[in-house]
């Protein structure tokens, strides 16, 4: 009985230790500058990673998040609202993700 007691026990630690899921933000620029930011108000302490960003012609651009200039595979970490826009040679089309 105790062993049985103990593997729940286990079981409800464990679950409660799991990391919120991710989001993923994506945001664009249009050719004549128009911005379609990304946003996402976050409750706790929060990983933001350019996943990709990418300008005209295959031309590099990079995640402006939260006024951070990121390229793909860099990374901010926040405890406020996620705020995302492209930046790069428009149209201009980036995809962070939120851990």
């Amino acid at each position: 009985m105790w062993r049985l007691i103990s593997m729940v026990v286990l079981a409800l630690v464990l679950a409660g230790c799991k990391s919120p899921s991710s989001q993923t933000l994506s945001s664009s620029t249009d050719t004549d500058g128009t911005l379609h930011p990304a946003e996402l108000q976050v409750t706790h302490s929060a990983k933001v990673i350019c996943v990709s960003a990418q300008g005209a012609n295959n031309s590099p651009a990079k995640c402006n998040v939260n006024n951070n200039q990121l390229a793909p595979a860099e990374s901010v970490t926040t405890d406020e609202k996620v705020y995302m826009i492209c930046a790069g040679t428009a149209p201009v089309h980036c995809t962070a993700e939120v851990q």
